[in-house]
């Protein structure tokens, strides 16, 4: 059997001593897309982070690769929900490519031909060659989430994290960008996503992680009512965003469970 590429045992996180997350258990196979799903402060951000290395658990542990996430982190893709670029700053495209070249502790070496040579070569392969040498501040929505996505891809990661990657960009652009990742995951790139969009969900990922301070991964696309429901129950009053967006998504997505 394949080993699996990320790994969280007995996963627990606090803030403040108020349980964020608690007691998650899963494991993600080689090639896969999940998409991690749940309500505004649920835990999914929180959870990328954990899996990323960027904070560290209050009990238990996460491993990538077999190792912890900062010892492989070279072989690991991030695209923040808000990547850390000012639109206004006049940085080129390229520039912004070949920061995902620098290493921990460096700032803003000199980049190497062969570096510039990945950066141009990840454009090309987003289909955005054309943009290297505009300014960043210049570009759409969607331009500008493939270029730092490009940013992601340019150090050859083996899993590429993104946080909510189509927040901001029009619905033509949304679908272009999922399909683009459906692209890189059968070119052997695993990802996992932070989404609220459910229809992505039935169209292009292959499995589902349910955060809502526990998580219940499904490894299917397919979800049912009976999981929303214990997934988003809420108290009276506290409309959940997902849920709301689940009530109106096709009836092949949301397929109520039959014995």
């Amino acid at each position: 059997m394949t080993s699996p590429l990320i790994q969280a045992k007995d996963l627990w996180f606090s803030y403040n001593h108020d349980n964020v997350l608690e007691a998650i258990t899963f494991e993600i196979a080689p090639n896969d897309f999940v998409a991690m799903i749940g309500p505004n402060g649920g835990g999914k951000t929180t959870l990328l982070k954990l899996l990323l290395g960027l904070l560290v658990p209050t009990r238990g542990c996460v491993s990538i690769l077999g190792q912890p996430p900062r010892q492989v982190s070279e072989r690991i893709g991030y695209v923040p929900q808000h990547a850390a670029v000012n639109p206004h700053f006049p940085v080129s495209v390229l520039d912004v490519v070949l920061t995902g070249c620098l290493m921990p502790g460096i700032k803003w070496p000199r980049t190497t031909p062969i570096q510039r040579q990945r950066g141009l070569e990840a454009l090309a392969y987003l289909g955005v060659a054309d943009l290297a040498d505009r300014r960043v501040g210049d570009l759409s929505g969607g331009q500008r989430q493939r270029v730092f996505i490009a940013r992601a891809l340019v150090g050859d990661p083996q899993i590429l994290f993104l946080d909510e990657p189509t927040a901001g960009i029009d619905a033509e652009g949304q679908n272009e960008l999922y399909c683009l990742l459906e692209e890189l995951n059968s070119d052997g790139i695993t990802i996992v996503m932070v989404s609220h969009d459910m229809l992505a969900i039935s169209t292009h990922v292959k499995s589902v992680a349910c955060v809502n301070r526990q998580l219940h991964y499904h490894p299917h696309p397919e979800l049912t009512h009976e999981m929303m429901e214990m997934m988003y129950h809420h108290p009276p009053g506290q409309a959940c965003p997902v849920e709301l967006l689940a009530h109106g998504v096709p009836h092949r997505v949301l397929r109520r469970h039959r014995e």
